[in-house]
């Protein structure tokens, strides 16, 4: 019998709800590590992830004082990684082999949290996971995509995942996959402002020079910062920039109602939580100042955020490529 492992779960936001539950459903003891304020209850959180064509239902118990892990899963974003320490991990007992795996694509900030001799791991989300309410995730991405660093030790976890229809896709050099992630994250912002899903965003013409703007600055800052940029493999932002400078009309065949692949900032200005709002294309700002590289439509963006939490969202991305002109 193959060995079950225990498992925790830091993030119980939708991406750390949707893996950590289908671990959870494939029988490995999944404890999850977060506010008991949050969960509800001190002992176990009841669980619903909802998959195309498929839902399941499932108990995923709190972690219990003083036990070991085999797999710590982080599931953070930047905002709330910013605020961890090497101590903070340094008191997590794990299992001998025992191995972090951080879902997020700040490098850095990662590579300061690991305590020594601990083994660590890496993975991109590019899906959509959607939570707007505690104990139900649903995964709304036509295509779900993990990447994640080349790693033999998580094989095994990563083909139950797969079980389920996401996608795995290994990386050799995850530092620069990290940084085409991080230059497509650059989108979810102009997106959230118009309480919109990227498909649709694209499909106004306004909405595609936005998207170029804050993608050429994004590559620009990159390039001059030495900074190598890999390919993605469901949706890369050279590609994109690419289709959307010379092909730019086939994106109106995506003029329909939004689908519910809202991004994680939307989700956010939703439930009221700015924390995470301006962490992307904030820090790309901070990166291009320093590397030459003038990053207007990025900093108008990021001013005009504050336009969203009095007024309201933009009604289209028309409006907001006016209020950015």
């Amino acid at each position: 019998m193959a060995k079950k492992l225990k498992i925790q779960v830091i993030g119980s936001g939708a991406i750390g709800s949707l893996l950590g539950g289908l671990l959870a459903a494939k029988n490995h003891q999944v404890a999850f590590i977060s506010n008991e304020q949050v969960l509800k209850t001190p002992e176990y959180l009841s669980l619903r992830i909802i998959l195309p064509g498929n839902f399941l239902n499932i108990k995923i118990f709190l972690r219990r004082p003083g036990e070991e892990a085999d797999l710590l899963i982080v599931a953070l974003k930047r905002f709330h990684l910013k605020n961890l320490t090497k101590e903070f991990f340094a008191d997590f007992k794990l299992a001998p082999g025992g191995k972090i795996l951080f879902i997020n694509s700040d490098l850095s900030r990662i590579r300061s949290l690991v305590p020594d001799g601990v083994k660590r791991g890496v993975a991109l989300t590019l899906l959509n996971a959607v939570q707007f309410e505690a104990g139900e995730v649903e995964l709304c991405s036509k295509r779900s995509l993990l990447l994640i660093e080349r790693d033999k030790e998580l094989k095994k976890v990563m083909n139950e995942l797969r079980s389920y229809g996401l996608e795995i896709k290994e990386s050799d050099d995850i530092e620069s996959s990290a940084n085409s992630f991080f230059i497509l994250q650059l989108l979810n912002l102009p997106v959230a402002m118009c309480n919109t899903t990227l498909n649709h965003f694209l499909s106004y013409k306004a909405g595609r020079e936005v998207a170029v703007k804050l993608l050429q600055e994004g590559v620009a800052a990159m390039m001059r910062s030495g900074r190598k940029l890999m390919a993605l493999p469901l949706m890369d932002p050279q590609e994109l920039l690419k289709s959307l400078q010379k092909r730019g009309n086939d994106f109106d065949v995506y003029r329909f109602p939004p689908d519910r692949c809202y991004n994680t900032i939307l989700q956010s200005i939703i439930r009221n939580k700015m924390t995470e709002t301006k962490e992307i294309n904030g820090q790309l700002v901070k990166m291009a100042g320093g590397a030459g590289v003038n990053p207007l439509w990025n900093w108008r963006l990021t001013q005009k955020l504050s336009r969203v939490q009095r007024v309201g969202f933009y009604s289209t991305p028309i409006d907001l490529f006016k209020a950015l002109k």
